[in-house]
């Protein structure tokens, strides 16, 4: 296929959506208290800058869910992990937390540009970490009070030999996919699982708020000029049900990004809602905090040990 020029870059920028995740400088362990006295971030170790071409800030006031005990003389630990996708998220969560709960918030920001289901693996495996920001993520998960996850990624070892899943041509929006049968997403679900039942040891089966997250789809418009909408939006849904289906195993409450950025029917455009930068991959402000608040509305009920 021969590639029209002017898409040229916006197709390299595409090719680092959420299953490739960029590999722009990552978060990683950054840890921040999100409480002070004036409300105020304070950041104990330095983080990259997430992308800020064209920001659609919110708007709108939000209103706390109503029977939320507060605790304010208590501090919350919580952990955000996934690929660049998660870009902030976890700040928007964590201030939402802060107002709606009343607690002070120590924030772990591991939300890893370049992400690979095989990084996270390895370091729950006390295995060499092949990404060195998910080096003390262990020691984290052992003092997070809430843990959000998405699906780590893109699954480099998550995969079904005998039958590969293959969603290039989808990411870079250049083609029909070669195969995104639901049976090539059993490995990751696998994986995932095992990332969920390692975060209840590391906690020693303690009650802890757990959240699911799936992916989003950045490309819309390009997959309709293309002609690949239905294939690919069929092959994203797949990606999808397996972040749920690993969730809904452990009974942890799953939301769907997808939905949300791409509408119900999932063939919406992301950009045209202010929902991402002007890259064309990471969330906006506003996008960010559309996700914070769906999961402040989920409330905060902990998740009992398997």
């Amino acid at each position: 296929m021969v590639i029209k020029s002017d898409r040229l870059m916006y197709i390299i920028l595409i090719s680092c959506i959420v299953l490739t995740a960029c590999s722009q400088p990552s978060q990683g362990l950054v840890v921040a208290s999100t409480a002070t006295s004036q409300g105020q971030d304070t950041i104990v170790s330095a983080s990259p800058t997430v992308p800020s071409l064209e920001i659609v800030k919110p708007t709108a006031e939000f209103h706390c869910p109503e029977g939320i005990t507060e605790q304010s003389d208590k501090t919350w630990h919580i952990v955000v992990l996934n690929a660049s996708d998660f870009w902030g998220l976890d700040k928007a969560y964590a201030a939402l937390v802060e107002k709606c709960v009343g607690v002070k918030v120590e924030l772990g920001r591991y939300a890893v540009g370049n992400l690979r289901t095989s990084g996270v693996l390895s370091v729950l495996r006390q295995q060499e970490p092949t990404i060195s920001q998910l080096a003390d993520l262990p020691s984290a998960l052992s003092e997070a009070d809430v843990v959000i996850m998405g699906g780590l990624g893109r699954p480099d070892i998550s995969l079904v030999s005998e039958n590969l899943w293959d969603m290039d041509a989808c990411v870079s929006a250049t083609g029909s996919p070669k195969n995104c049968n639901p049976a090539s997403m059993e490995q990751l679900i696998s994986d995932l699982k095992f990332v969920w039942g390692e975060i209840f040891k590391l906690r020693d089966n303690q009650p802890t708020i757990l959240r699911a997250v799936d992916v989003y789809v950045a490309n819309i418009r390009n997959w309709n000029e293309e002609g690949i909408t239905l294939a690919c939006t069929r092959c994203f849904e797949n990606y999808s049900n397996a972040v749920r289906i690993a969730a809904e195993d452990y009974h942890i409450p799953f939301l769907s990004r997808y939905d949300v950025f791409n509408g119900i029917n999932h063939d919406e455009d992301p950009i045209e809602k202010g929902y991402l930068v002007m890259d064309g991959i990471h969330p906006s402000e506003l996008g960010a905090q559309v996700i914070a608040e769906r999961l402040v509305q989920m409330g905060f009920a902990a998740v009992p040990p398997p």
